[in-house]
């Protein structure tokens, strides 16, 4: 997670996200929730601000980015080469690539 200066509205955090859990960190409660969404986890003050707004202190980034997956990688024959890249020579049989046990 990464620290971060920004709050949310209370309508906000009503509309967005779902709740997950509660917890109290050095005598304050804080809520941990859940934007499906956007993939987005935020944790973020329980009381509001004089000014109705929610201090968040940290927010998760859920989207996973499989770069391998994709398909221009796929047909430009570029996971075998990295694959290939990334074994070591002695494990290496020829052109293909094998396992040796006990080494």
């Amino acid at each position: 997670m990464k620290k971060i200066d920004f709050t949310y509205s209370a309508a906000t955090l009503e509309r967005r996200f779902t709740l997950i859990r509660e917890l109290e960190l050095s005598k304050v409660w804080y809520q941990i929730l859940l934007d499906e969404e956007f993939s987005l986890m935020v944790i973020a003050e329980k009381l509001a601000m004089p000014n109705d707004r929610h201090k968040a202190i940290a927010s998760l980034d859920l989207v996973t980015n499989r770069y391998w997956e994709t398909e221009e990688l796929h047909e430009a024959g570029v996971i075998r080469d990295l694959m290939e890249n990334s074994v070591p020579r002695r494990y290496r049989a020829g052109n293909g690539i094998s396992v040796v046990k006990g080494v």
